[in-house]
C-alpha cells in the first residue's frame, strides 16, 4: 500500500512541476493558444472549400469537425512521443538525469509520470477547441462531454507513450531518439485518418492503416462525439487499443529499464 501512495505522490510532484514549468513560460502558452485558434481558422476554411467542391464530405458536420478531432489528437500524441526523450536530454544536459532517476523505485517511472501533465493538457485542449468550433463557427457538435474524451485518449496516450519510451532508451543508447518518433508521427499522420479516411489509401495502405493505433483512437473519437456511438459499437477499436497497449507498453518499459542499467555500466547515463 505505501508502494502505491509513494507513486502517487511522485506522480503529483511530477505534475506540480511540468504545472509550474509551463505557467513560468505564460507568453509560449499565449503563443500557443493562438497558433491552435490560427490552425482552427484555417482549417475551417479549407473545410468549407472542400464540403463545397466534393458535395459534402461523408462525415457528420463535414470535413471541420473531422480534420479537428484528427489534428487535435495528432499534435497531442507527437507531445507525449517527443517528451520522454526530450526529458531525458534535458536532464543529461543539466546534469540531473541520474539524481531524478535515483529518486524513482523504477527506472521506467520517470517517462510514465512525465506523461501525465501531456495527458491532461491533451484532453483539456481537445476540449477547448471543439468549443471554440462550436462558438465561432457553429458547427454541429452533439456530444462535449469530457468522458467520451478520456478513455480512447488515454489508450492512445499510453500507447504513443510506449513509443515515446522507445526513443528515450535510443536517447540513452546511442544519443540520438529523433528518428524514432518521427517514423511513427510522420506515419500517423499519413495513415492514420488524421487528414482523411482510409477508404481513399490503395488495399495495400488501408491494411497498414489499419495496424496504426491512430487510427482506432479517432475512430473512437469521431464515433463517440459527432455520431453518439456507445462502448458495444465502437469494441473492436478499443480491444485493438486495449491489445497494442498491451504487448507495447510492458515492452517499451523493459526496454528502458534495460537502456537505464547499461547506461550505468558504462557510465554514459550523462552523456548526449
Amino acid at each position: 500500500m505505501s508502494n502505491h501512495l509513494d507513486t502517487v505522490r511522485r506522480m503529483g510532484l511530477f505534475l506540480e512541476r511540468d504545472i509550474r514549468l509551463a505557467l513560468s513560460y505564460r507568453l509560449n502558452v499565449i503563443l500557443q493558444a493562438g497558433a491552435w485558434l490560427f490552425t482552427l481558422f484555417l482549417w475551417y476554411f479549407i473545410a468549407t472549400l472542400m464540403d463545397k467542391g466534393m458535395g459534402g464530405f461523408a462525415s457528420p458536420g463535414g470535413y471541420f469537425p473531422y480534420v479537428i478531432l484528427g489534428l487535435a489528437l495528432q499534435g497531442m500524441l507527437t507531445t507525449i512521443m517527443y517528451s520522454s526523450s526530450s526529458r531525458i536530454r534535458e536532464q543529461q544536459m543539466n546534469g540531473t538525469l541520474e539524481y531524478t532517476l535515483n529518486l524513482l523505485r523504477w527506472p521506467c517511472e520517470m517517462p510514465a509520470l512525465s506523461m501525465v501533465s501531456d495527458f491532461i493538457a491533451g484532453i483539456l485542449r481537445l476540449y477547448l477547441l471543439l468549443l471554440a468550433a462550436r462558438l465561432l463557427f457553429d458547427v454541429p457538435l452533439p456530444d462535449l462531454e469530457v468522458m467520451n474524451f478520456v478513455l480512447p485518449l488515454f489508450l492512445c496516450s499510453i500507447t504513443f507513450g510506449a513509443i515515446g519510451n522507445l526513443a528515450a532508451a535510443s536517447v540513452l543508447l546511442f544519443k540520438r531518439g529523433e528518428p524514432v518518433s518521427y517514423f511513427f508521427g510522420t506515419a500517423s499522420a499519413l495513415f492514420g485518418t488524421v487528414f482523411f479516411p482510409k477508404e481513399i489509401l490503395p488495399p495495400a495502405l488501408q491494411t497498414l492503416s489499419d495496424l496504426i493505433p491512430t487510427t482506432h483512437a479517432l475512430a473512437v473519437l469521431r464515433g463517440s462525439i459527432l455520431e453518439g456511438k456507445g462502448v458495444a459499437d465502437l469494441g473492436g477499436s478499443y480491444l485493438y487499443l486495449l491489445a497494442f497497449s498491451a504487448v507495447l507498453v510492458p515492452l517499451s518499459l523493459w526496454l528502458f529499464n534495460a537502456a537505464v542499467r547499461n547506461a550505468k555500466r558504462d557510465g554514459s547515463l550523462g552523456q548526449y
